[in-house]
């Protein structure tokens, strides 16, 4: 049997626990913070589960480029309509990039949907990476081809890519770059440093961070306290509750065992930081920003009024994750895209609002993140699994209006992209992606390398996006 230390152990109980029902797998460490560097920064992970077709996202707007393209994807346009509705050349949104010039001649644009998104580009408080994804060390076709050179396992697996997006590890892997910078950031882990308002993630957990949940529109009840099914408020239990309350914390048990004194701190931890968040919760003020309904919209709409709170948690560094699901889109994709993209942009605007109203929008940095992109030859009306892909960054301190990394002329016979499919092979590692948000969040070189295991792979180890 394979030998497992008291935290590995507590750490799988945490999910059966009360840590698991307060939706916080609370820390072993005290909770007083101090942050690296001075004031407050907060990094949002936009999770774009299912893997986004980048090649659909961020289209080639100039005649060479986009005839090119064209013949690639001629079934896939064709099913946006006669003249390829949304993405007919003439009806994109130009991305009016500062450092158009490297990129030869290419022009590119967004479709309508992400027209949001367009006007924060042109406005400078959004940029563009271009061909990022999980790399070892740098590679091309050739090599990739004849099996020379390391590459991550499992490409194209969407949960195993999706883990190695966020852990550097396939599926099953417990520990994340989020969770990572929140150590890196913190003497000792704040409880709420790293949240979650889009479930449980591996992204937020570090050797001590550990993610606190809450429901897209706030926090979540203490089960059985909080939950009138178990103990109707009907009936005057408050006294039965604030009993089972104090027997759950465990705050006045002795217990001989160490791993029986851990789960029963866990416990205790657990309800007082649920209890503390609901408070601050109920004070808090609420952003005027409207925000759409949508599940997207709930969360942001949830991390901006938690970083309202920041005061109140007395919490200098956050990392949050939320996530939208659905891009998966093996077919039916001019109809199921267009309705992520809107959704997409209609929230990152209303957050980007929400920020400046709140006095934080120089403070707070979103980013995306996604499975994998997907092939540049379509299958019909849809298109399958990729390898690298475009992301958007989000906020006051982003360097703007340009793209960073590379975006590579749609022409399948260059190094960048496989044989099979066009599958985009990516020049830029999520290792400098997350080193730029890391340096940015205020890690210094030893933070980071413990956090990004590649880093040390590749000459350039920070984009400059920040």
């Amino acid at each position: 049997m394979a030998n497992v230390n008291r935290r590995q152990f507590l750490s799988g109980l945490s999910a059966l626990g009360m840590a698991g029902s307060a939706g916080i797998f609370s820390q072993l460490v005290g909770s007083s913070a101090q942050a690296a560097g001075s004031g407050y920064k907060a990094l949002v992970c936009l999770m774009l589960t299912g893997g986004m077709d980048h090649y659909d996202t961020i289209l080639p707007a100039d005649d060479i480029s986009y005839n090119a393209y064209a013949s690639y994807r001629g079934a896939l346009l064709s099913a946006y309509g006669q003249g390829y509705g949304t993405r007919e050349r003439a009806r994109l949104n130009l991305l009016n990039a500062s450092n158009i010039s490297k990129f030869g001649g290419q022009k590119f644009g967004v479709p309508d949907d992400l027209a949001p998104l367009q006007a924060l580009f042109n406005s400078g408080d959004a940029a563009v990476v271009g061909s990022v994804g999980p790399l070892i060390e740098p590679i091309g076709r050739d090599a990739y081809e004849a099996g020379r050179g390391l590459i991550p396992a499992q490409l194209y697996s969407h949960n195993d890519q999706r883990s190695t997006w966020m852990t550097f590890g396939t599926e099953g892997t417990v520990k994340g770059w989020g969770g990572r910078f929140a150590d890196g950031s913190m003497a000792q882990t704040h409880p709420f440093s790293v949240v979650s308002a889009g479930g449980m993630t591996p992204f937020l957990t570090g050797d001590e961070a550990y993610p606190y949940i809450v429901r897209p529109n706030g926090p979540v009840p203490m089960v059985p306290t909080d939950t009138n099914w178990v103990l109707p408020s009907v009936y005057r239990n408050d006294h039965t509750r604030a009993v089972l309350e104090q027997h759950l914390a465990s705050h006045d048990i002795a217990l001989g065992n160490a791993l029986s004194r851990d789960l029963a701190r866990m416990n205790g931890r657990a309800i007082d930081a649920q209890k503390e968040f609901q408070t601050c919760w109920n004070m808090r003020t609420q952003v005027a920003t409207s925000f759409p309904t949508s599940y997207l919209g709930a969360q942001l709409q949830t991390v901006a009024e938690t970083i309202g709170m920041r005061n109140l948690l007395n919490v200098p560094r956050q990392v949050f994750f939320v996530q939208l699901p659905g891009f998966d889109t093996h077919s039916g994709q001019p109809t199921r895209l267009s309705a992520l993209h809107s959704d997409l942009a209609e929230s990152v605007r209303s957050f980007v609002a929400a920020m400046k109203e709140l006095g934080t929008h120089d403070d707070v940095t979103l980013f995306t993140l996604s499975d994998f992109g997907r092939s540049m030859i379509d299958n019909g009306d849809g298109t399958d699994h990729g390898w690298g892909s475009h992301h958007f960054v989000v906020g006051g301190s982003v360097k703007g209006g340009a793209i960073y990394g590379d975006i590579p002329p749609p022409d399948l016979s260059l190094q960048n992209y496989t044989r099979s499919k066009g599958r985009l092979i990516p020049t830029t590692s999520v290792d400098q992606y997350a080193a730029t948000l890391g340096a940015w969040f205020g890690l210094n070189n030893t933070d980071l390398t413990a956090a990004l295991p590649n880093i040390g792979n590749f000459g350039q180890k920070t984009l400059g996006f920040l």
